[in-house]
């Protein structure tokens, strides 16, 4: 009977001690979506197996969630605010998807958090100022999403260059400095922030602009001006097009 106590003592204790604020975080992120793949490609998210053994789902040698990639797998629905819960999670693609509604604010608790793509879908209303708490964050990719109203001065405070010297080269024709224009830019390459197709306006201040390798948002359908930035210095800075 001792001997019985202390296995299930111990199983406990082990059993106490797994991330299961992961699995039912990723329940959540399931719950969310519609999978119309036929056999459906989450087949495998249930209490079955282990979480770190699901389709698209990578965890570190703790058990914890530390990548999710659901790209291009007709997925449609919105994104669960549990993925919170998701603590260790560094990359999160849902690129080429039908997502929609809005990008949850609880990404910005998401500290490990170093790349978000989001390209593709329907993610609508405005860019969350939020987001600017993601300081590890290097690539954030918007690519053709719905967003609208103003981008956020949040962006210019996730884009900060100050600690290192590296920088990011823009290149934005034609750039309007304080109100919204259409941009017709080329293709960007290296550590560029491609914002060609795009109805709002880079300010002319890009010194901030490093952490961030690859910042998509373009072709977003954002109705009104970025927030006014000011600066006096534009080092480590190649800027072409009409100011």
């Amino acid at each position: 009977m001792r001997v019985l106590f202390l296995f299930l003592f111990f199983h406990l204790h082990q059993t106490l001690s797994l991330p299961f604020s992961d699995y039912n975080a990723l329940i959540s992120i399931r719950s969310a979506i519609t999978d119309d793949a036929t056999p459906p490609v989450l087949s495998s998210w249930n209490a079955s197996t282990s979480h770190c053994s699901w389709f698209s789902v990578t965890c570190d040698a703790h058990r914890h969630v530390v990548a999710l990639n659901l790209t291009g797998l007709n997925l449609s629905g919105t994104l669960s605010a549990d993925i919170a819960h998701l603590s260790f999670l560094s990359n999160l693609s849902l690129v080429d998807n039908k997502f929609s509604g809005p990008i949850p604010l609880a990404l910005s608790s998401l500290s490990a958090l170093r790349l978000l793509k989001l390209s593709n879908n329907g993610f609508n209303q405005t860019f969350p100022p939020e987001l600017s708490r993601l300081h590890s964050l290097e690539v954030l990719d918007l690519y053709n999403n719905n967003m609208t109203n103003t981008l956020p001065l949040a962006v210019a405070q996730m884009l900060n260059v100050s600690d290192s010297p590296k920088c990011l080269n823009l290149r934005i024709e034609p750039v309007v400095v304080g109100r919204a224009s259409t941009h017709s830019g080329k293709p960007f390459h290296d550590n560029m922030i491609p914002v060609s197709h795009s109805p709002f306006v880079y300010n002319a201040c890009t010194s901030f602009a490093y952490n961030i390798i690859l910042l998509q948002a373009m072709q977003n359908i954002i109705n009104s001006e970025v927030q006014t930035l000011e600066c006096s210095q534009l080092p480590c800075t190649s800027l072409t097009g009409l100011l």
